[in-house]
């Protein structure tokens, strides 16, 4: 992988920009592009080459639907909130201008080696979370189980002939010390050069269909080091073999049309480990499901969540208490988060009962009083679902403006608040898995707004439902262009209003 290690090898990968595009687009020879992709050769900003492949770049994330710079920016630069063309442009030439020794400096807090599961994101977090789960198969001295669900496409991996030779090899090379090695792929992923991929392995074994692999692996406790590709880029991955742990991301049910397809896989997990941390992105996807599908036999109360804890309306101060314990939070500290949690139930059962709820907005900020204040880590999707970090007094605030907000308008019947909130104008701010909650909610009133995230399966929502006004919560000049164009189109022919 030595030709990712460089920046310009990253960025690359991320935007899935090969040797060849490059090359046409510059009229060079690839030999050039491939010396400055492995950092044989440094393409500086003093390079006349530099600007028209920024360019290039920065094209190419506009033509992505998940905007993949962003998020590998924010990561890098977390004080910046990447909200305009002008500021990506900026910190992606000084990102591709920095010299690698000092990016080594900037990069190594992203290792959160001490955390059971990580984040990566595009093809070369796919290939670095693989890596992970071979090196640590490599160092162990009793042979495991690897096993790779793979919930959306597996081009990343055959793509690269000598990637995937070299991952063949080293696949190989673990099951010749009687590891086994399994992959799971969705049914739609069957090409002939991913079979091809399994015939060269050999011995791998390939399921057509991960759900019910998934459901039928009597084994399911015994997966770790376990890789999990989930379908929106994140790759939550548990590599500790103390203390197993099965990492569900709200993609699994984030779709109510395909719930039903999870049953089975839920009760086994429940089966398996009890009151074990099931970890997750929304609390709200959670709640969801437990309260309207007949997933578990158990108790909402037997179970915990980390990163998403479940509401205030029906987390008791019990639980609350077991997931301080869990996540060792004791003294000041914990008093204060129980005090905390006290004044939101407080203003959660004191809102008029017509109300679908703050129920996101104070969910929220609890999790960030736990994380920022206390230092939590619970954000598995941070990739994908962006938000502005705020400090604790600044939630605080954001919640009394928000109570205030719903006292003036006595019938808004639903309000889930993300990452912003507008004075005097009726809003819904929907995250991308809580759609069909407001699209379930009756009875709005029609000078209601839904402000969408970036993401072009809720306009596609939006414009098949009715009674709906949509807008989006970003500058119309960049972003959602082609988002916008869809909006308006349907507008025009009266489709939402």
């Amino acid at each position: 992988m030595a030709k990712n290690r460089t920046q310009f090898g990253r960025i690359m990968a991320l935007l899935d920009i090969s040797l060849n595009e490059i090359s046409e687009y510059l009229h060079i020879d690839k030999t050039t592009v491939s010396k400055w992709r492995t950092g044989s050769r440094r393409l500086t900003p003093r390079s006349p080459y530099f600007e028209p492949i920024l360019s290039l770049m920065l094209e190419q994330n506009d033509a992505m639907p998940q905007k993949p710079l962003v998020g590998f920016l924010y990561d890098l630069y977390p004080d910046e909130l990447f909200d305009n063309p002008r500021q990506i442009r900026d910190f992606l030439k000084l990102y591709l201008s920095t010299p690698p020794e000092t990016m080594i400096t900037a990069e190594a807090p992203m290792q959160k080696d001490s955390l059971s599961h990580q984040v990566f994101v595009g093809i070369e977090g796919r290939q670095e979370a693989l890596n992970l789960v071979l090196c640590q198969a490599e160092k162990m001295t009793v042979p495991g189980t690897i096993k790779i669900l793979e919930l959306e496409q597996i081009s990343w991996l055959c793509r690269d002939p000598v990637y995937l030779k070299n991952t063949i090899t080293r696949l190989k090379q673990l099951m010749e010390r009687n590891f086994h090695v399994e992959f799971a792929f969705s049914s739609d992923q069957i090409r002939p050069h991913y079979i091809n991929f399994i015939a060269a392995v050999g011995i791998l074994r390939f399921h057509k269909n991960i759900h019910k692999y998934i459901i039928d692996n009597d084994r399911i406790q015994g997966l770790l080091p376990c890789i999990y590709l989930v379908s929106d880029g994140c790759v939550s991955i548990g590599l500790d073999s103390d203390e197993p742990s099965i990492p569900i991301h709200t993609n699994f049910f984030s779709d109510p049309l395909n719930l039903h397809k999870y049953t089975k896989l839920f009760d086994k997990v429940v089966q398996l480990y009890g009151n074990k941390v099931l970890v997750t992105n929304s609390a709200k996807d959670i709640d969801r499901i437990l309260e309207n599908i007949n997933f578990f036999s158990t108790k909402k109360e037997d179970l915990l969540f980390y990163g998403g804890y479940p509401s205030i309306t029906t987390m008791s101060p019990e639980l609350l208490s077991e997931i301080l314990d869990n996540n060792n939070i004791h003294g000041n500290v914990r008093t204060r988060c129980m005090q905390y949690y006290t004044y939101l139930r407080h203003i959660m059962t004191s809102t008029p009962p017509n109300y679908l709820g703050v129920y996101n907005l104070i969910l929220g900020s609890l999790e960030k009083a736990l994380s920022f204040e206390y230092h939590i880590e619970y954000e598995l999707s941070a990739i994908t679902n962006r938000q502005i970090q705020k400090t604790p007094k600044q939630y605080r605030r954001h919640l009394r403006e928000t109570v205030e907000f719903l006292e003036a308008y006595p019938n808004v019947r639903a309000m889930l608040l993300s990452n912003g909130f507008q004075k005097e104008i009726p809003c819904v701010w929907v995250k991308r898995n809580l759609w069909s909650l407001v699209f379930n909610t009756s009875c709005l009133p029609s000078e209601y707004q839904i402000i969408f995230w970036d993401d072009v399966n809720l306009v596609n929502m939006a414009i098949d439902a009715s009674k709906f006004f949509v807008t989006n919560n970003y500058s119309i000049e960049h972003r959602q262009k082609e988002y916008n164009i869809q909006i308006l189109q349907a507008l025009s022919e009266g489709k939402i209003i």
